[in-house]
């Protein structure tokens, strides 16, 4: 991407014709240091003035200035190899002209700084900014010139003399929120000042895990070392549906960090998802991450789901692009009114199959506590939020960020490199800690009640009702609401799994007094 695409942005429109095939203008001969030879050139600059191209020649450690028709370049900065003399550079990236001065301002990106450079029967260059991360480079007509910071994820513009610079973008941390950047690279300016930065991570939704299960299918003996792990991945092929969760959860989790505390819920209950895919300043951005959560959500065919008490059905009736018109932003939020009843119900399943099956084959592996056998909820009592928030709080933040990658701040151009020793341990933990979801075995659990240490007979009694389809008598009844209303509502989550016959139950008999189905919000 050219680093003065800024001089031609404002010449395109939307009636612009691209060629349909390429010129070429400057060709390398090989990878060498000739005149007439390049190796991995980086940054280009036109001056259409003079009817010239300035390029990078990143691993000569030069600028080369490139004449319109000529069939050599000449140097016109360094050429002495690379290194920290001011006659030196050590891997550039761009460059831009300053007409004003005559001069060439260069990113030297190994030495950490900007320098000024002659055009003319240069010999040095002057060091205008030191200590900066340079992957971008433009200037505006007014002569300020602007850089993106690789390492602190900013854009800052600056002007001769001016030796902190203003921020113009992001400095608020790396992450994808709409006020940070994530290793921020190519800059361009339009007529109307207007900052454009590829960010060069935001577009990054495809699955970590795929990745991850390459390197381990590599791995000698990995399948003895790390058995928890290979089981895992192995049993993904089963379960496809949880490759799925990657896309949903992180369009789910931009729109929160899009819109939540920007917009109220009547009008996200009235604002169609559209008006983002078309309208909207991300719209590409939104579009992106849209299209691969549309291909995971189409892709869980579950037909009916039981949830709670309710029995949903799942079909596919319209197409995707009808989804996408009709769909309001509230049905995608995890904060809408409708977030208990229509999302991932397929993946629920999945993930409780593959978290019971992991923990039965690995039960005389993993240390487990009693305390960890008594927190089972059932899929009929899951909410999706569960599920998100362990995906987002455990798998995406610790497995993926931390777990999964050693060198990620400095190895994003390098192999990345698996530290499957911490994966195994972290993977272990987690299934040791997690509240299972057991879809099996909901007939056969105890009931807690007695964790309490009170109410025995209350609970003898609410046993034997139910095993008799009897109505508790309007005493009992009131004894059982005063115990569930000391509860702890954690507890009662944690607990649903062997409530789940008594928490039927109190759905029949205090039907007289609902007007919707019981949820588990409105059990707690």
């Amino acid at each position: 991407m050219s680093s003065c695409l800024s001089s031609c942005i404002t010449k395109t429109n939307t009636n612009t014709i691209w060629l349909d095939n390429s010129i070429t203008v400057t060709e390398g001969n090989n990878r060498e240091n000739g005149s007439n030879q390049l190796d991995r050139p980086r940054g280009i600059c036109i001056d259409d003035d003079e009817q010239v191209i300035y390029i990078v020649d990143t691993s000569n450690h030069r600028i080369i200035e490139w004449k319109y028709g000529s069939p050599n370049g000449q140097i016109v900065a360094s050429g002495n190899r690379a290194g920290k003399r001011t006659d030196q550079l050590n891997n550039p990236t761009y460059v831009v002209v300053e007409k004003r001065k005559d001069c060439l301002i260069i990113c030297d990106h190994g030495n950490r700084r900007v320098v000024r450079w002659p055009r003319r029967n240069g010999i040095n260059g002057e060091i205008i900014i030191t200590d900066v991360d340079g992957t971008g480079l433009t200037i505006n007509n007014d002569g300020y010139f602007y850089i993106s910071d690789y390492e602190k994820h900013e854009v800052r513009r600056w002007r001769t003399g001016n030796t902190n610079g203003t921020v113009v973008a992001g400095s608020h941390g790396q992450d994808n929120r709409l006020d940070q950047l994530n290793s921020s690279g190519c800059i361009v300016i339009d007529k109307d000042y207007s900052v454009y930065i590829s960010d060069e991570y935001i577009f990054q939704a495809s699955n970590p895990l795929n990745e991850f299960i390459l390197e381990m299918q590599n791995l000698p003996y990995a399948e003895k070392i790390y058995p928890v792990s290979t089981y895992l991945l192995k049993r993904l092929d089963d379960y496809t549906n949880i490759q799925h969760l990657y896309p949903i959860v992180t369009f789910s989790n931009y729109l929160i960090e899009k819109l939540n505390h920007r917009i109220k819920r009547i009008d996200a209950v009235q604002t169609k998802m559209i008006y983002y895919l078309t309208q909207d300043n991300d719209r590409d951005i939104t579009k992106k991450l849209f299209e691969d959560f549309l291909d995971a959500w189409y892709a869980l065919t579950f037909k009916e789901v039981r949830y709670g008490c309710q029995t949903p059905k799942f079909e596919h009736v319209v197409s995707k692009e009808k989804f996408a018109e009709n769909t309001s932003i509230a049905m995608l939020l995890l904060t809408s009114s409708r977030d208990d009843s229509i999302l991932l119900p397929a993946c629920l399943k999945t993930i409780a199959e593959l978290q019971n099956e992991i923990v039965n084959y690995f039960q005389n592996t993993i240390e487990t506590t009693t305390k960890t056998k008594q927190q089972c909820v059932p899929l009929q009592s899951i909410r999706p939020e569960h599920i998100f928030s362990l995906d987002r709080n455990d798998l995406n933040r610790k497995l993926i960020n931390d777990s999964l990658v050693l060198n990620y701040q400095y190895g994003k151009s390098k192999d990345i490199i698996y530290d499957y020793e911490e994966m195994e341990i972290t993977l272990r933990n987690m299934i040791s800690k997690l509240v299972l979801i057991d879809t099996d075995k909901l007939n056969f659990l105890t009931y807690q009640f007695e964790l309490y240490g009170e109410n025995t007979s209350l609970i003898n009694e609410v046993r034997a009702r139910i095993k008799q389809q009897q109505q508790l008598t309007n005493d009992d009844r009131t004894k059982l609401n005063s115990l569930i209303n000391t509860m702890n509502h954690d507890d009662i989550l944690h607990y649903l799994g062997s409530l789940d016959n008594i928490f039927t139950y109190i759905r029949t008999i205090a039907v007289e007094k609902l007007t919707e189905d019981m949820t588990i919000q409105l059990f707690v």
